[in-house]
């Protein structure tokens, strides 16, 4: 029985009838799915599962902090937001920091639940216990930054306000939900923005004056203050540089996405786009997510040809979706691109991803300047521009785009399924398969499509984990040892998201973060337990897909990881054995070969019953 870290109180809303109730979280789920993402997983697998329509009125929009969010633990500010994905129709799940999610736990609150569809556009506020629903009708089209200072400026400044923009109001299946105003913290994968707009909600408003409880308060404070030099250490670049200080380095090892994937180096680009060109160019502060005092955010002022920036600055995703994928070298058009997606409420990634892929069907000729309106040549930043904002406001050509590259490959025919990069739908980050091996079999297997969270690839190039059996470092073309790599790393990151900490903190060892969840809620985790929780919350994941139709044909890559040599850079011939290493993954999962977990594996995690529903 959990005896901190948790409120256990949950809010419902049904917006069809207008009404919200308080829900109480029982504390068997709290011991087998801890929070954050293993909790929102279990109820979305409850209630959200009926049919593959993200945008049914019945479709749960699911938010949840976890045990740590509201504590001192470092980078443990943090909340997951889980839903059917527009995108991929299949599980979808995104991870965001900043402050809104420790500002619910200060309402006391551990998550909110959200189903049926306004009739009317409406926004949702919570303050000192009290839950009502406002209208949202003079908000409704307005951008992030509007929205957030609007709902700030009527409920004063200490307000945590989460929203969507007009991407999210007009049902971009790349839209992202926002908060932080403009510092643009974003749970960006999966088009869950336009789950928000589908229901009519515009924005959700927080605020509260309560502690999180904790078990052991005092060994808390001193466990985290010995903590604290080892992690500013460890983390020192993210502080300096932020996300954006590795890109020369993914460039240099073949990992940096150019020209839609087609390319294996651009050296002369990276260096103009690079975290060092920001901070020389337009750098002014760091930005802080709750209980963090790494800093990773970039806050930037510039005045550029394209516009003037003041704000959350690019991080390096979005240097690398807006920038080398469409061989866009001009820093200033990057950084407004980056402000006009977060304005409009977009995907960078997937905003990024769509933009490289239609150039590259306009360099093939299989669009032209008669279908879009204007030429899209590579590296053109203004091009670039114009797509972002009609892909946001769901005009002209960017309509089609706001659809997904997948969707859109689909509509446009001709082969250009062949060069469009996604995993089930989802569009990749930024981090190529070719370059490191676990990576692709990570894209293949996540229930969510291709993206790296579970991040078993930098084993293959930062840092060790010898606590989880990895004291060296990986070779990261050698694709011996790979699935196993996987799965724990999987069922590791999955922890992180459901007590809610930063992924950065996986340079911390296991028993340290199992410690910190101990003193928090007074579980009497180890390292093997807490591991098997998060082997648990991946299986309901798997679970999940099956039951809306996923199964082995959806776990593989696009023709351009597995086919095309980037020919070039530091990643220049492998092609990752997708087939071979899902078969062998598989096996260490204990699934069968069409992916179905077998009666066994189930009775072991505690999911007979889960099973049933399969």
């Amino acid at each position: 029985m959990p005896k901190g870290g948790y409120t256990k109180r949950v809010i419902w809303v049904d917006l069809t009838k207008r009404k919200a109730e308080i829900r109480s979280l029982e504390d068997e789920l709290l011991e087998k799915f801890i929070g954050g993402v293993g909790v929102g997983t279990k109820i979305l697998y409850e209630e959200g599962l009926k049919d593959r329509n993200p945008f049914s009125p019945d479709a749960p929009l699911i938010i949840m902090t976890g045990p740590l969010t509201g504590t001192s633990v470092p980078t443990s500010g943090r909340l997951s937001v889980i839903a059917l994905s527009p995108e991929t129709t299949s599980y979808g799940e995104s991870d965001v920091g900043g402050t809104w999610g420790v500002a619910l736990k200060k309402a006391f609150f551990d998550g909110v639940v959200i189903k049926g569809r306004s009739d009317t556009p409406v926004y949702l506020r919570i303050s000192q216990g009290e839950i009502t629903i406002e209208d949202a009708i003079s908000l409704w089209g307005q951008d992030t930054f509007e929205t957030s200072a609007s709902l700030k400026n009527r409920w004063g400044g200490r307000t945590k306000v989460m929203c969507i923009g007009q991407a999210g109001e007009r049902l971009s299946k790349i839209a992202a939900i926002f908060t932080d105003g403009v510092h643009a913290r974003v749970a960006g994968r999966g088009g869950l923005g336009a789950v928000m707009g589908s229901k009519n909600l515009k924005a959700l408003v927080v605020e509260g004056d309560e502690r999180t409880p904790i078990y052991e308060s005092e060994k808390l404070r001193d466990s985290v203050r010995r903590s604290v030099p080892e992690i500013r250490g460890r983390t020192k670049a993210f502080s300096e540089l932020g996300t954006a200080g590795g890109l020369l380095f993914s460039e240099e090892v073949g990992d940096l996405p150019i020209k839609n994937w087609a390319w294996g180096s651009w050296r002369e680009g990276a260096l103009k786009i690079s975290g060092e060109s920001l901070r020389e160019r337009m750098f002014k502060k760091r930005y802080y997510c709750g209980a963090c005092f790494i800093g990773c955010g970039r806050v930037v002022e510039a005045s550029t040809p394209y516009g003037v920036v003041r704000g959350g600055g690019p991080e390096y995703e979005t240097l690398a979706a807006l920038g080398s994928n469409c061989l866009v070298d001009d820093l200033g058009a990057i950084a407004v691109g980056n402000d006009l997606c977060n304005r409009l409420g977009l995907d960078t990634i997937s905003c990024g991803s769509v933009i490289g892929f239609a150039m590259e069907a306009f360099e093939k000729g299989l669009i032209t300047e008669r279908d879009i309106g204007y030429g899209i040549p590579w590296g053109d930043a203004n091009a670039m521009l114009r797509l972002v904002r009609e892909i946001g406001l769901r005009e002209g050509f960017g309509s089609l785009l706001g659809e997904g590259v997948k969707r859109a490959a689909e509509k446009i025919g001709k082969g250009a399924e062949r060069f469009a990069v996604h995993v089930k739908g989802l569009e990749s980050t930024m981090h190529d398969p070719r370059a490191f091996a676990s990576l692709g079999l990570t894209y293949a297997t996540n229930p969510n499509g291709a993206t790296h969270w579970s991040a078993s690839y930098l084993l293959e190039a930062k840092f060790t984990i010898p606590e989880l059996g990895y004291p060296e470092l990986l070779d990261r073309f050698s694709e011996e040892g790979k699935p196993q790599l996987v799965k724990t790393m999987q069922d590791y990151v999955t922890m992180f998201n459901s007590i809610k900490m930063c992924r950065f903190l996986l340079r911390v060892s296991p028993s340290q973060v199992v410690e910190w969840l101990n003193l928090v809620t007074g579980f009497g985790h180890d390292v093997q337990s807490f591991l098997l929780a998060g082997e648990r919350i991946t299986n309901l994941k798997r679970l999940c897909n099956l039951r809306l139709g996923f199964g082995r044909s959806e776990d593989t890559l696009p023709d351009r990881f597995i086919k095309d040599k980037r020919g070039t850079g530091g990643a220049a011939e492998y092609l990752p054995n997708v087939d071979d290493m899902v078969s062998r993954y598989y096996e260490e999962r204990k699934w069968d070969d069409g992916g179905i977990p077998l009666p066994s594996k189930m009775e072991e995690l505690g999911l007979q019953e889960e099973m049933k529903m399969c």
